[in-house]
């Protein structure tokens, strides 16, 4: 599967480009549509629309990858780009914890088929640097509307 073009624009929305390296709140360069990476160095020379188009196209493809190599299940458009900007933004299907690679709750329940679980545990991520953002909780809650109704809020 693809992500959507509605989503590709909701995650536009939500990332907003930024043309100058910034700090993501937890220390990490960012830059365009939420890129992070070795290419984006905290005094780095500001970018253009077109190489924020190519990173941000580049960096969806790496989730789409994401949720189809992790995802065992047969899932609808919704979910599957809900789960694609859950990864895009957090990293959190699949993350190392003191040297093991371990599965987000979100995942295994997306894999058992437990649909509300899932939508359930990813308003859990709601964190950043330790605290509740309540910026991450409505991203986490328009996930949840798009894995459950395939409504892509505006």
């Amino acid at each position: 599967m693809k992500a959507s073009a509605k989503l590709r624009m909701w995650l536009r929305s939500k990332e907003m480009l930024r043309p100058d390296v910034y700090d993501d709140g937890g220390g990490v360069p960012t830059q365009g549509y939420g890129h992070t990476g070795p290419d984006v160095r905290f005094g780095g020379p500001p970018i253009d629309q077109a190489q924020a188009e190519l990173w941000f196209h580049a960096d969806v493809s790496v989730h789409e990858r994401e949720v189809e190599r992790l995802v065992t299940v047969q899932l609808t458009q919704g979910m599957f780009d809900c789960l694609v900007s859950f990864d895009f933004n957090s990293g959190g299907l699949e993350f190392v914890v003191n040297g093991k690679v371990r599965q987000s709750r979100v995942l295994v329940a997306v894999n058992e088929r437990r649909w509300n679980d899932a939508v359930e545990e990813l308003v859990t991520w709601n964190q950043d640097g330790g605290k509740d953002r309540r910026g991450l909780l409505t991203r986490r809650l328009e996930e949840g509307l798009f894995f459950t109704s395939e409504r892509y809020p505006a």
